[in-house]
Parts: C-alpha cells; sequence; structure tokens
C-alpha cells in the first residue's frame, strides 16, 4: 500500500463574537484545494449543524486557495443564507484575497471591522 502524501492543512473552531453577536470562527490553515477541501467542508458542515448563525472564515494562514476551496466557501455561505444566518471572510490575504476579489466573492462576505 502507498503512502498517503501529506495534506497540508489543519482546521479549527471556536466560539467568538464579532460586533457584539456569537460566531464560530472557523480557521484553515495551510492548503486549501482539491485535496484537502473536504476536510474544510467537514468542519463548516459541522459548526452550521450545530446552529450556528454566524461563522468568521478566518483565511489569515491560509496560503493557497484553488477552485475546490472556492466551492467550498460559496456552498457553505448559501446553506447559512437558507438558515437565516452568515458566513463572513475575514484576514484573507495574498494570492487567497486576489481569487476571492476576481470571483466577487469576497466583497459578498468581508466581514466588516
Amino acid at each position: 500500500m502507498a503512502d498517503e502524501p501529506m495534506v497540508q492543512m489543519s482546521v479549527s473552531s471556536t466560539e467568538a463574537t464579532r460586533g457584539g453577536s456569537p460566531a464560530w470562527v472557523v480557521s484553515p490553515k495551510g492548503t486549501v484545494d482539491l485535496a484537502t477541501a473536504e476536510r474544510l467542508t467537514d468542519q463548516l458542515n459541522e459548526v452550521i449543524g450545530s446552529g450556528a448563525t454566524m461563522i468568521v472564515l478566518d483565511l489569515g494562514e491560509v496560503e493557497f486557495l484553488d477552485s475546490s476551496g472556492i466551492r467550498v466557501i460559496v456552498h457553505a455561505a448559501r446553506e447559512m443564507e437558507e438558515r437565516e444566518g452568515k458566513l463572513l471572510v475575514e484576514n484573507a490575504s495574498g494570492a487567497t484575497q486576489r481569487v476571492l476579489e476576481v470571483t466577487g466573492i469576497l466583497e459578498q462576505l468581508r466581514a466588516q471591522s
């Protein structure tokens, strides 16, 4: 059996507040691509399933984001909207920010300071 390739992403979730409202902060780290997007999907689904009304996706430690990651973010945002909740993005920088700007996603989901 061949060794599995090393997946370069981890995800953590914490409860917090944003603008005085309760929020879950989901913080992926590393690369969000085809090989790792399912891990982010699972974490977001777990938080959404817990009844969260606001999720802040902190992308400050994401080094790379491809179309698989964008799909995860868009799907989670739609799921939150259907549940009358909100998904916001914060701390996107560099190439990650550029990808989200070009696709128009950042403007829709940018967390307001």
